[in-house]
């Protein structure tokens, strides 16, 4: 299972299960599954701090749990959902400079287990645009 970050109003395809970490969930009807994980939402945090001192008691509270923990229980959404990777989804915009938990989840998750968080919005842009200039490349 690998893990990725994105928002919930990215549309996540078909191929992934969406997993909510947001204190709250979306009050529309979102087009793809979505699972909610509320361990990793920042409760009691959010609103309250800010900046440096709301990452480092986000990062505290991802230590506490522990990588076993955390693992297990999106190994349980993944196999639930015929074994698809995982995606992590709160609401930010990354596109327009904000700042997100999900992000510091991946930079932990980095730094404790050496596996890569990508988000999936860029990363498939980045897929997106390689596939243009190549097709690019082919017809001229």
């Amino acid at each position: 299972m690998k893990i990725y970050t994105s928002r919930f109003s990215y549309r996540v395809p078909e191929e992934y299960i969406a997993v909510g970490i947001a204190v709250g969930k979306p009050r529309w009807a979102l087009p793809y599954k979505c699972e909610h994980l509320s361990m990793l939402a920042p409760h009691g945090l959010f609103k309250k701090y800010q900046g440096e001192e709301f990452k480092r008691r986000y990062m505290d509270r991802l230590e506490e749990l522990g990588e076993k923990k955390i693992r297990t229980a999106l190994e349980a959404i993944s196999k639930r959902n015929q074994n698809k990777d995982v995606v992590l989804l709160c609401w930010e915009n990354l596109a327009k400079g904000l700042v997100c938990h999900r992000r510091y989840f991946a930079d932990w998750w980095k730094a404790t287990t050496g596996e890569e968080v990508e988000e999936l919005e860029q990363m498939t842009q980045r897929s997106t645009v390689r596939k243009a200039q190549m097709l690019q490349l082919t017809l001229f």
